[in-house]
């Protein structure tokens, strides 16, 4: 027999085959349990009861914000739509292009975004000592353009707006006068016409 040969006999031989495969899958449990393991990391370990319940705190605080700022979200895009009418009445003020024309608060003709009764509007002006002073209305109740709530802007006293009042709150036509204390009496109101859908002979 070689001096460097090994021997067993063949019941021997089938133990330690199936020792070495019992070592090999025992290895490869672990290796797998090890890798669960590591994967499977408690994040909040070491972490007191109090500490856990500030986390939830901070958890469910960032949620909340998070709703919060999607109502915002939806708040601005709803403001957004009513921009476009916003911008017209300023634009009426101070671009020289713009014409004079009131937005009809209600009816047909109500401009899909425009709230009358919770936006003013450039309507018209007054006259008197040599002046002209802009007047600014919204309806007083909803539905309703027969009452009217007024204002208007003194240039020579730091652009102060002044509220004043008609009888009943009644509506103000060309021609009527009005006597505000703070500038002066017997105004005459002079009213813009009413934006209104125009015929256009080139469009089929």
């Amino acid at each position: 027999m070689n001096g460097t040969d090994i021997c067993f006999r063949r019941s021997d031989l089938s133990l330690y085959m199936f020792l070495l495969l019992c070592l090999i899958i025992y290895l490869i449990y672990i290796a797998i349990k090890t890798n669960e393991s590591m994967s499977n990391t408690n994040l909040n370990r070491g972490l007191t009861q109090k500490d856990l319940q500030n986390k939830i705190t901070v958890l469910n605080d960032e949620l909340y914000n998070c709703k919060i700022e999607k109502q915002n979200c939806n708040r601005n895009l709803q403001q957004l739509s009513n921009n476009n009418t916003q911008q017209k009445f300023i634009d009426k003020i101070y671009n020289p292009l713009a014409p004079p024309e009131n937005v009809y608060g209600g009816g047909r003709l109500n401009q899909r975004g425009y709230d009358s009764y919770q936006q003013f509007q450039m309507i018209g002006y007054l006259s008197g000592n040599g002046q002209q002073y802009p007047v600014f209305a919204r309806d007083k109740h909803p539905g309703r353009t027969d009452k009217q709530e007024y204002y208007t802007i003194n240039d020579s006293r730091n652009r102060v707006k002044i509220p004043f009042k008609t009888q009943n709150w009644n509506e103000l036509y060309s021609g009527d006068t009005i006597d505000i204390p703070e500038i002066a009496s017997g105004l005459v109101f002079t009213k813009y016409d009413t934006n209104t859908l125009r015929y256009d002979p080139n469009y089929f």
